[in-house]
């Protein structure tokens, strides 16, 4: 078996997703297709650090790895709920220890150098992440918060990152805050009651409501996205939110 994530083609020079395999096996043969680094993480392997959009790749993966495993419970294959729920963990190879980010990999392996929330930085987000940057990804682990939390340096620092964070809350997709106008980031404010504190979940969001939204023209913060932005609201009027997709937390 080739390698069946989506992997840089060496005599092409582009970027492959080979659907549907993609999407159910991670790479399972390193030495024969080349992917890097060890431990493979799917699926961002193989690919330009500055020119893909392989961490925020790698994070969605997990996440749906995540919730296979949910299912797989749920039907009895507890073979693959193991299986898959391992796969989950593969952001954690994404986690730079000397920076505290999430950050893409080269195909040695190496994080970029430089500031991690600046290096790299485009008009419209950061390489390497789609549509957002390191501050607003490093995030998006809604199935291993407390695993998150751990790396962070516990509950603490991450309450701290995150009071940081919401300076700002319509940031856009270059600047380290938080930007409510995309997807990747409207579970954010909700990660506070994650980490033991409530009221700061329920403040931040009354704020982003009161100062983003508005029954004006316009009053819609970014691109509504087939309704995704609206519904953030919706959920946040009725005071809850499906932080952690495929189950009932």
């Amino acid at each position: 078996q080739g390698c069946v994530c989506a992997v840089r083609c060496r005599s092409h020079g582009r970027t492959q997703a080979r659907p549907p395999e993609a999407l159910l096996h991670t790479c399972t043969n390193r030495k024969r297709c080349g992917c890097r680094p060890e431990p493979c993480h799917r699926p961002a392997l193989d690919v330009d650090l500055l020119a893909a959009d392989g961490a925020s790749v790698t994070l969605e993966y997990a996440l749906a790895d995540f919730s296979l495993a949910q299912f797989a419970r749920s039907v009895g294959r507890e073979d693959k709920y193991r299986e898959y729920l391992d796969r989950s963990q593969n952001w954690t190879n994404l986690f730079n220890v000397d920076s505290g980010f999430l950050q893409p990999r080269d195909t040695a392996g190496d994080f970029p150098a430089g500031n991690p929330v600046t290096t790299g930085m485009t008009n419209f987000g950061q390489s390497g992440f789609q549509e957002g940057n390191a501050s607003q990804y490093v995030w998006m682990v809604p199935h291993d918060l407390e695993g998150l939390f751990t790396r962070m340096g516990g509950h603490a620092q991450a309450i701290e990152r995150l009071d940081q964070h919401f300076t700002e809350l319509k940031a856009g997709t270059e600047r380290a805050f938080f930007y409510i106008g995309n997807e990747p980031e409207h579970g954010t404010p909700w990660i506070y009651n994650f980490a033991q504190a409530p009221w700061k979940t329920q403040a931040i969001v009354r704020r982003i409501v009161n100062e983003e939204f508005s029954t004006q023209a316009g009053g819609l913060p970014g691109n509504d996205d087939l309704g995704a932005t609206s519904s953030w609201l919706v959920w946040a009027y009725l005071g809850m939110y499906p932080v952690t997709v495929a189950t009932d937390g």
